[in-house]
């Protein structure tokens, strides 16, 4: 009887880790999104282009910067505008791992 209450204290244990680890993955794919958008308007405006907030990559920086700040609760810089998209900064981007670092999910 022993053995099947730590069979299933092992298993349980396991499964935590295991959700743990993809919560991780999940937040730290967000944040390199994010990482991603910022250089690449960085880049554009180091060579003078108009900032455009509509760079296309793999997966939305808007999603991103909203799924990171329902996990970390640290508000994304906003564009003054009606509807008040978010628009990740460096200094969010700071933020965000610094959540990370401390908490990991």
């Amino acid at each position: 009887m022993k053995q099947f209450f730590l069979i299933i204290l092992v298993i349980s244990l396991c499964t935590k880790i295991s959700a743990q680890t993809n919560n991780q993955k999940l937040y730290k794919s967000h944040l390199k999104v994010i990482e991603y958008y910022i250089e690449e308007i960085e880049k554009a405006e180091k060579h003078s282009f108009k900032k455009d907030t509509t760079i296309s990559i793999n997966t939305n920086p808007i999603e991103s910067a909203i799924f990171l700040e329902e996990k970390s609760g640290i508000e994304c810089d906003r564009e003054q505008s009606f509807d008040e998209m978010p628009i990740p900064s460096r200094k969010n981007l700071k933020a965000w791992k610094k959540w990370y670092r401390r908490n990991k999910i």
